[in-house]
């Protein structure tokens, strides 16, 4: 039987592994030199930039918080159900009241919402493209 010698190959693979692997380490060795040296204060003055732009912006006007606003979304269409959720947003005291309703119910919640609310609202179809105002 002949035997079969497998060791030149593998030392083969060996030396190859090895020459890649103190590459990789020389490549990183260089990198950390080099980010110690410079590159480190150019990221510390890029942040520095950044803050500077961040507190030279001028405040503006607060917009109204989410927490401002009541919201309802009715489905249906029903009238009763659609005179319940602005039953709803005239109770809930928040600033602002929107009523979210499908785009063909919007004339009819209108008119109900003339009826009970005293005060501003806004209807919304469902994907908030068109609006109507109730004053």
């Amino acid at each position: 039987m002949a035997t079969v010698k497998t060791k030149p190959k593998a030392k083969a693979k060996d030396a190859v592994l090895s020459k890649l692997k103190k590459k990789a380490t020389t490549k990183a060795t260089a990198s950390k030199a080099s980010a110690k040296a410079g590159t480190a204060t150019k990221a510390k003055a890029v942040v520095k930039k950044a803050k500077a732009k961040v507190a030279a912006k001028p405040k503006t006007k607060a917009a109204a918080r989410p927490k401002d606003i009541a919201t309802e979304i009715e489905k249906s269409g029903n009238p009763a159900m659609i005179r319940a959720a602005i039953k709803r947003l005239a109770a809930s005291g928040k600033p602002r009241k929107e009523l979210l309703v499908p785009n063909t119910d919007m004339d009819k919640a209108k008119e109900i919402a003339k009826e009970i609310i005293k005060g501003k609202m806004t209807i919304q179809n469902l994907s908030r493209t068109a609006r109507k105002f109730v004053r």
